[in-house]
């Protein structure tokens, strides 16, 4: 690698000499490196190429480095310095600025090349940059120098494509949360709506349409109504018995911890950081997470022993169901079972797959409606019948029990509200197989700049994606 480009980085890590710092070929990879600081032998940055140059380069800041208000203009000049340094010429002058987006934390600054015959933008075909608001660039990526364009031999019109994706559009009934950080005029207060369904991505220039099914997603379908079983101790089907140990305990922002084992701290030679982390899988360890009000958010258990008999899907979902009735049914709320493959596999030594769980994923409803983003996944391990994993989603909690269902939009108007809004904008599409461009319509609202994402049944209202932190450019 050239070592004047090792060095040219260096002066792009925030408060270090740059004599004080040692470049290393990363472990097991010749084409990336290891910034270390020579007197806290610490890493403190990283770069990594390709054949085509520099592909990323991260520094790694404290909160220092976070201080600071330059102006956007400061910002971008900063990354245009960046992208002259260190990448070629003939890459350098075909990127355009793309857009600006406001993190809060940083800056992220995203240059792209355009199309020569028709000048529109080829997404994720130049430059990322992420900045930090007194100047210091934390993250860079690049993307493949290179692009091949595919242009069609017709192209359908706009009207044609909107006809076409309009044809496909489906609007479901949910108890969503009109969310302040993701919607303009956004509340934070639970509705009835209308939700769009994700389906038709976007529609081909021959006028195929692309849906969700060709990138390996389904529609949720359920198995209806889950018939609960009386509950059972939580404890028990985490699989503990009177030999286990409340080992750590601890009330966070999160809520409450709790991690049980056979072992003392001391024998498991694990840190209360550890223990803490809920996240963190330790071997011969349950850790369960509570809310404030005694709800189980999450539970994560390495406390398992293989026995050669597995137990069977039917076995393992009445074990699952105990935990539904035990822990989720106090605000008297329904659950559907997601249909699916309940089966979990890995790989044994001689390559043969075997079941090590069953994956159960429950979803909310309220008065007969499903709740938007009120997920309950549950593992249950296929050797001992106890629960491994638990994973809920906060809304789970929240009572609804007085929200008004009230229809006073039908679906079909809402629909109206939708279409009216609604244009479509010719764009490259990049498959991420292959790399090649695609040109395509895909879903666009100018008179909102943000999607309509869903339209309150009772008022009427449009839900508008709030975009006020991003900045385009043409």
């Amino acid at each position: 690698m050239n070592k004047t480009v090792l060095d040219k980085l260096k002066t792009y890590i925030y408060g270090f000499d740059v004599l004080e710092i040692d470049v290393f070929p990363a472990e097991g990879d010749p084409n990336s490196f290891d910034f270390i600081d020579r007197e806290e032998d610490e890493v403190i940055a990283s770069a990594n190429f390709d054949e085509e140059g520099l592909a990323n380069f991260s520094t790694y800041n404290d909160e220092e480095s976070q201080t600071g208000s330059l102006k956007r203009d400061v910002l971008i000049n900063k990354a245009y310095t960046f992208i002259d340094e260190f990448y070629p010429r003939d890459f350098s002058e075909t990127l355009c600025l793309s857009a600006l987006i406001d993190m809060d934390d940083f800056t992220m600054i995203v240059f792209n090349q355009k199309d020569k015959k028709f000048g529109l933008e080829l997404p994720n075909s130049g430059v990322s940059f992420s900045i930090m608001p007194n100047g210091v660039i934390s993250h860079v990526e690049r993307d493949y120098h290179k692009v091949e364009v595919i242009y069609p031999k017709s192209c359908i019109t706009a009207e044609k494509a909107k006809k076409l994706f309009l044809k496909e559009l489906r609007l479901v009934p949910v108890i969503a949360k009109y969310d302040k950080d993701t919607y303009v005029n956004g509340d934070n207060r639970y509705y009835f709506v209308y939700e769009i369904e994700d389906y038709v991505m976007e529609v081909g220039a021959d006028g195929k349409l692309q849906t969700i099914e060709m990138f390996g997603v389904e529609r949720q379908q359920y198995a209806g109504e889950v018939c609960l079983s009386d509950p059972a101790d939580l404890y028990t089907l985490a699989g503990l018995t009177e030999d286990h140990m409340k080992i750590y305990e601890s009330k966070t922002k999160k809520g409450r911890i709790e991690v049980w084992s056979k072992k003392t701290k001391q024998e498991l030679a694990v840190e209360n950081a550890e223990l803490a982390e809920i996240q963190l899988a330790i071997p011969d360890t349950v850790k369960l997470l509570f809310n404030q009000d005694g709800g189980l958010l999450r539970l994560l258990s390495e406390d398992h022993n293989s026995n050669a008999t597995v137990i069977t899907a039917e076995q393992a979902l009445k074990k699952a169901n105990e935990v539904i009735s035990g822990e989720y049914t106090k605000n008297k709320s329904t659950f559907q079972l997601l249909q699916g493959d309940a089966e979990l596999h890995h790989y044994t030594n001689e390559g043969q797959s075997e079941i090590y769980a069953y994956r159960f994923c429950y979803h909310r409803f309220e008065q007969g409606i499903k709740v938007q983003n009120a997920e309950i996944a549950i593992e249950i391990c296929a050797k001992t019948g106890s629960l491994l994993r638990v994973e809920t989603d906060q809304v789970i909690f929240a009572d609804l029990s007085m929200l008004n269902i009230q229809q006073s939009i039908t679906i079909e108007e809402a629909a109206e509200t939708y279409k009216k809004g609604l244009s479509m904008e010719l764009s490259w599409v990049k498959d991420l197989e292959n790399g090649m461009y695609s040109l395509a319509f895909v879903p666009s609202f100018p008179q909102t700049r943000g999607h309509i994402r869903c339209i309150n049944a009772t008022s009427g209202e449009p839900w508008i994606i709030d975009t006020s932190c991003m900045e385009e450019f043409e």
